[in-house]
């Protein structure tokens, strides 16, 4: 079984949630207020494609990187459930929330800080790639709430 590799925020320092994830057993993004994602709904609707994404795209026993900076993390989880839009977290800190998966956290003894940053605002990111190369090869992630970090998902041959 191949899985993919995902990071997620757990907010902001000044307003951050990645407690909320850990306590309550999920992965939330937002904006929530617009309601459910569905395929016929536009992702300008949700501020770009990153809910459409993270309802469509990550799978159960996906890999989830939860970070709480540009350079650290400090859980790792495997996605155990489809998307659901739960109106509780229509409130996290001031976020909207409310698109969710449930998720199987492991916290870290101590956060990880990886030295420079290596998430958000697309900075260049290395990795192996499967296909025999002996060589890194450089990946773009996409800017906002989840992003496909770790090479490529080979279960859809992308």
């Amino acid at each position: 079984m191949t899985r993919a590799v995902w990071q997620i925020s757990g907010g902001p320092a000044s307003r951050a949630y990645a407690e909320v994830f850990l306590r309550h057993g999920v992965a939330l993004i937002g904006p929530g207020d617009a309601g459910p994602w569905n395929p016929e709904r536009d992702d300008d609707e949700f501020e770009g494609g990153f809910v459409r994404r993270f309802a469509s795209e990550v799978a159960a026993g996906d890999v989830f990187l939860l970070r709480t900076g540009l350079a650290t993390i400090a859980a790792v989880g495997l996605v155990a459930s489809d998307y659901l839009y739960v109106n509780a977290f229509d409130d996290v800190n001031g976020w909207d929330l409310q698109h969710v998966r449930r998720v199987r956290w492991c916290r870290l003894p101590a956060e990880h800080a990886f030295g420079s940053a290596i998430f958000g605002a697309n900075p260049p990111r290395c990795c192996w790639r499967s296909r025999g190369e002996d060589s890194p090869q450089r990946h773009r992630g996409h800017r906002g709430g989840i992003e496909q970090d770790i090479g490529t998902d080979h279960r859809r041959g992308h």
